[in-house]
């Protein structure tokens, strides 16, 4: 009986160390993962009491050549304690840049008096935005279609170039397609289009251009410019020139 008892009271103890050491020994750890044109940020802490604010950076670095560039730096603060934060990644992010983000938080605790800062990284994450924002072509007839979100690009065969790529950003508020090369899988932007009506574009006297059909659905009597046929030579052209 007196052995089960001093088991029990060791036990306790060690527990009551492992409270202790704990609580007085702050830990701040992180996760980051990447999806669909967005990095997810979660955080977890143990033994920081009286949290005041806490801060995310999102850091990508400068390819080896620009030695004199900082790296570029995200911020997003926030008041007291924020579990989880969503980076939405833009289409110009990794021009020039490294084929890795760097994910820094820090947690200022103790009313103001302390902080704790913990980092980690994502490689390889190019690829797997120009997987998500990289629109498929679909080639029928004498016509080529880039469809997404229900909107369709269309241009003619003749002008079909498969260096030139169609995309668009999932994280823009509106539909949107641009028009451009990559790197390395990094987008380079040539050209982008809004969506505007065909009779607008009318009156604003678009001369020389032929209007390529930009649609929300099939069937919808009004259409949509999002190219003229004669652009995209001239950005094929550009693109070789600046490869």
């Amino acid at each position: 009986m007196r052995r089960f008892v001093f088991i029990i009271l060791v036990l306790c103890i060690i527990f009551a160390i492992w409270v202790a050491i704990n609580h007085f020994n702050p830990s701040l750890d992180i996760t980051a993962e990447y999806s669909n044109g967005k990095i997810i940020t979660h955080v977890t802490t143990k033994g920081i009491q009286n949290i005041t604010s806490t801060e995310f950076r999102y850091r990508v670095y400068f390819l080896d050549q620009y030695i004199n560039v900082e790296p570029r730096v995200r911020t997003y603060s926030f008041s007291n304690y924020k579990k989880t934060h969503i980076y939405e990644i833009r289409e110009n992010l990794f021009q020039g840049k490294k084929d890795y983000l760097e994910v820094e938080v820090e947690i200022t605790y103790d009313d103001g008096n302390q902080k704790i800062t913990k980092k980690t990284g994502i490689k390889g994450i190019k690829e797997k935005i120009y997987n998500d924002f990289v629109i498929v072509p679909e080639i029928k007839e004498d016509k080529v279609y880039y469809r997404t979100d229900g909107l369709t690009a269309i241009i003619d065969r003749e002008s079909y170039d498969d260096e030139i790529i169609f995309y668009s950003d999932p994280n823009s508020e509106y539909p949107n397609i641009s028009v451009g090369f990559h790197k390395d899988y990094a987008l380079y932007s040539l050209s982008s289009f809004e969506v505007i009506s065909k009779n607008e574009a009318l009156k604003e006297n678009y001369e020389g251009f032929s209007v390529v059909d930009f649609t929300r659905e099939p069937g919808v009597d009004e259409s949509y410019i999002v190219i003229e046929y004669g652009m995209i030579e001239y950005i094929g052209m550009v693109c070789i020139h600046m490869i």
